[in-house]
């Protein structure tokens, strides 16, 4: 036996006596608790199970003191089931075990974050009549701390009020903890309350604790509340504390006041931490406040304090909500240059300030550096280079993003199509937008009304008014939202097909559907009938218009006057030029807006007098407008 534990415990360190002793016939119960208390914090489970099998073939399994010599060493190694099986062992051996024994295992179940063992501990106590005392009580309430669960937590102070032990602050201080590291941050300032009303001193680490609570629950306010009392108590304001109130003000969009606490921090003794920072650094990128957060960036440097990766993306992000791509771009460069990890959501904000900048390019050169350093580019990486290509009409480079993403096995969403889509739309490319709906429906990604809007408006710059008035029966079908956007490209892709009857057909689609009417949706619907010659639809429609308290404009009236043209209505022509300075359609706006319109108008007035057999009243228009040298007057004389 000698020779074994000679040489398990040579590793250890534990002096060589400790094997010679197990040598002897008779071994002194005092010797083997020294022994035991030689153990150090690097010995292995094999060691000390071996060293418990000598005690216990040594006759001393038994031996109360022993037993509690190798529970404290177990708790010491963080050997909580070893801990479990000797205080099983001691009690079937009929010894009588007392208070500290249990506390020894329940603080070595506590450090095994086995908080359900240390729950079951405190059971058999009650059951075998064995005190529990403040040091019982502490040991479990941390060991569900560290175990997550709360409630129990405040169950066992519930259970020491009860049984009348004495609370302090210590246990009180991993109650709090236990509900701070949950977000329970109710629960967490009731306890802190509490403790003022039964005089029990609270100091740094409760109320850290409670402001901790305050922080995972997004209580800026009750953070910042907890930080001015432990201000007017006198209680020692610590980097712990502080950084959480800014990480609170963070998660409540509260920039300013972050900033605030790291001012304080920063002029004050306080050390100030990467967290602070860059909880500071998140708190300006919510709000899009990029220059504070590069600011932010520089002070850190400035402090001797290395910048992390989170509070860089931060920066990056806050350049992204500022549409400073510039800077995005070099604060990107900087964290290669630190050598840094970069990251995919590092990498889209950035791309995603390239794609509000309008610098598709730019954009694009970031997908090609994040595939040589091995970054992933997913959906939203993407999609805000879709986008990017998307907001300058570049729709082959958006439609080869889009076959990249399929080889890279890259899903698309709504958002990638919809970019796709208006890319189409921009350059009238009516095909390729109602293949890539197409492929949307194969692939079942739901299309959005952005999405059917612009498919709608490039057949309608296509002149396709069939496959758009397609596309508004599918959308139905598919209940897809309409909204004014896409009956409005409707409306005019009718228009411009001369499709008048389906135009007035739309619009009371539109009224049954309770889809807002605009000065656009009636200006397409009157323009639609004029090329049809429907003067007296036109004539209806204005009517309406003014009814309705509409705004006529320019390119109303040029439809109307045109209609009536088209219609040989010379009278209605007249009387239209007539109502437009009562309208306040005055020379400077026509001049601004169009100038060569109010020839247009005009020039129909006269066509329709000629078609309506009426050539002494065109002459006369061209005489009024020639005499009085301006637009305006020539209608005032009208």
């Amino acid at each position: 036996m000698l020779d074994s534990v000679l040489r398990q415990f040579e590793v250890s360190g534990v002096d060589a006596e400790i094997g010679s002793h197990f040598g002897t016939s008779v071994l002194d119960p005092r010797e083997v608790v020294r022994l035991w208390g030689k153990v150090t914090r690097g010995a292995t489970h094999s060691q000390l199970a071996h060293l418990r099998t000598c005690s216990l073939q040594s006759g001393l399994g038994g031996n109360v003191y022993v037993a509690s010599a190798a529970i404290n060493s177990c708790r010491r190694c963080c050997e909580w089931a070893l801990a479990v099986d000797i205080l099983e062992k001691t009690a079937a051996a009929h010894a009588k075990l007392d208070t500290a024994i249990y506390n020894a295992v329940v603080s070595a179940c506590g450090k095994g974050r086995r908080w359900d063992q240390v729950l079951g501990l405190l059971a058999q106590m009650d059951s075998n009549h064995v005190e529990s005392n403040t040091i019982t009580y502490s040991a479990a309430v941390s060991a569900c701390e560290t175990g997550g669960v709360w409630a129990h937590a405040l169950d066992l102070l519930a259970q020491m009020v009860a049984t009348r032990v004495e609370l302090n602050t210590i246990t009180c201080n991993a109650a709090v903890s236990a509900c701070g590291n949950v977000g329970q941050w109710v629960q967490a300032s009731h306890l802190l309350a509490q403790m003022c009303s039964c005089l029990l001193e609270a100091n740094t680490i409760t109320c850290s604790a409670a402001i901790s609570a305050c922080e995972k629950g997004a209580q800026w306010s009750e953070a910042l509340g907890l930080l001015a009392q432990m201000v007017a108590r006198h209680i020692e304001l610590n980097t712990i504390s502080c950084s959480a109130a800014i990480s609170a003000c963070e998660k409540g969009s509260q920039w300013i006041r972050a900033l605030g606490l790291l001012a304080h921090m920063f002029s004050s003794t306080l050390k100030l931490d990467t967290i602070a920072y860059s909880a500071s650094a998140s708190a300006c990128e919510k709000v899009g406040a990029w220059a504070q957060a590069v600011g932010i960036l520089t002070q850190m440097a400035s402090s001797s304090v290395e910048p992390d990766a989170i509070a860089y993306s931060a920066a990056v992000s806050a350049c992204e909500k500022g549409g400073a791509w510039a800077q995005a771009l070099s604060l990107l460069a900087d964290i290669v240059t630190r050598r840094l990890a970069l990251g995919t959501i590092t990498c889209n904000a950035a791309v995603s300030a390239c794609e509000k900048g309008g610098e598709w390019a730019q954009a694009m050169r970031l997908l090609t550096h994040m595939a040589s350093r091995h970054v992933e580019s997913n959906t939203i990486t993407y999609n805000a280079a879709v986008s990017a290509c998307e907001k300058v009409g570049n729709w082959c480079q958006a439609l080869g993003l889009l076959n990249q993403m399929a080889s890279s096995h890259v899903e698309w969403d709504t958002i990638t199509c919809n970019a796709a889509v208006s890319a189409c739309e921009k350059v009238s490319d009516w095909a390729q937008a109602l293949n890539l709906l197409a492929q949307m429906v194969a692939s079942r990604i739901a299309c959005s009304t952005i999405t059917c809007s612009a498919a709608v408006s490039a057949c309608e710059k296509g002149r396709q008014w069939a496959q758009a008035l397609c596309l508004l029966a599918q959308m139905v079908v598919t209940r897809v939202e309409m909204n004014t956007i896409t009956f409005n490209a409707a409306l005019s892709a009718c228009e411009k097909g001369d499709e008048w009857a389906q135009a007035l057909a739309l619009l009371d689609h539109m009224c049954s559907c309770r889809v807002e009417l605009g000065t656009t949706t009636y200006n397409a619907a009157v323009s639609a009938c004029g090329s049809g010659g429907e003067w007296a639809h036109s004539l209806d429609l204005l009517a309406h218009m003014a009814s309705s308290c509409m705004e006529l404009s320019i390119i109303t009236f040029n439809a109307a006057v045109n209609a009536c043209s088209k219609g040989h209505q010379w009278a209605r022509a007249v009387r239209l030029l007539a109502q437009m300075s009562s309208h306040q359609i005055e020379v400077n706006t026509i001049t601004k807006v169009a100038g060569i319109s109010t020839y247009y108008d005009l020039d129909a007035a006269v066509s329709a007098c000629e078609t309506g057999g009426e050539p002494f009243q065109a002459m006369w228009l061209l005489d009024k407008t020639v005499a009085c040298h301006t637009f305006e007057t020539a209608f005032a004389c009208v």
